[in-house]
């Protein structure tokens, strides 16, 4: 079953641009984010550690789909955040957005207000975000593992932007021919005021206006199990969808998950040797604690 509906998945998306995977893809049986937030700095720092990674479409060898997903991580500025389902920040694909959306007019009042935020939104990401692929190495398990660095700056005032559009895609919503009366209801109660993040250190609190039959319709059991193995609390309260992670007072947060049903097999190592540097190890505690400092 999946994690979570296609329809919150795309509320979720306007946070950094999520884009679904090709058919076939490049997986991986675990991964570990460790982030900080320096507010002096005003600055989010992500670490990500990918282990046991693998092509999930043939035994021996990667299929062109797969080829051409890890040509494109390879190239820098894409990451992952458990498999993607959460959400996946691709800068490529977001560079390539703004001016479109910038310019692209619609027959709708609201949904052009709506490109134009999120193009403001995603130049903002752009130029505050970096991401740099770091070392392939073997984990103790002799498995092709990966890390990658994220930093994301003057993260108080990208929160805003994030902000704004995603009360315009509530507004765009209950204003399609199309919308239902849930709809129009949950824009109700994003027009009288509504604040969908709340952040204070590491502790992240995010609310999107819900029912409880929404709730029970978007998350499956084994969704919502996954998500509290990994430090993400999901709840619905008062017809509000409710995720939280993290403390205030923690120096460094650290989820971890299990993306996928566990089925690593070498292939994906076998195709990058000789073309890549893989590290027989790496000590990744050190290397996060490092960039995190």
């Amino acid at each position: 079953m999946p994690i979570m509906s296609p329809i919150l998945s795309r509320k979720l998306s306007l946070l950094a641009i999520a884009l679904p995977m090709l058919a076939g893809c490049i997986e991986w049986d675990h991964q570990e984010v460790r982030y900080r937030y320096d507010a002096k700095a005003d600055r989010l720092r992500i670490f990500q550690n990918y282990e046991g990674i693998y092509g999930a479409d043939k035994k021996d060898s990667l299929s062109s789909s797969e080829r051409s997903q890890l040509k494109s991580v390879l190239a820098g500025g894409r990451t992952f955040f458990f498999a993607n389902w959460i959400v996946e920040i691709n800068l490529p694909e977001v560079k390539g957005a703004v001016h479109d959306l910038r310019f692209k007019g619609t027959d709708s009042v609201a949904e052009d207000e709506l490109n134009r935020a999120l193009s403001e939104m995603q130049e903002s990401l752009v130029k505050n975000c970096t991401i740099e692929n770091g070392s392939f190495y073997l984990n103790s398990k002799g498995q092709l593992s990966a890390v990658q660095t994220v930093e994301i700056r003057n993260w108080s005032k990208l929160l805003p932007l994030v902000e704004k559009t995603l009360g315009l895609f509530y507004k765009h919503s209950a204003q399609n021919d199309e919308a239902d009366a849930d709809q129009v209801a949950h824009y109700e109660r994003v027009r009288q005021g509504w604040k969908f993040f709340n952040i204070k250190g590491n502790a992240f609190e995010a609310k999107f206006p819900g029912t409880q039959a929404e709730f029970d319709k978007t998350f499956s059991a084994d969704g919502r199990k996954k998500m509290k193995e990994a430090g993400i609390h999901v709840s619905c309260e008062n017809d509000t969808i409710v995720f939280r992670f993290g403390k205030s007072g923690d120096t460094i947060t650290k989820l971890a998950m299990d993306p996928f049903k566990k089925s690593y097999r070498a292939n994906l190592h076998e195709h990058l040797k000789g073309k890549q540097p893989i590290e027989e190890t790496l000590d990744v505690e050190k290397a996060a604690k490092k960039f995190l400092r």
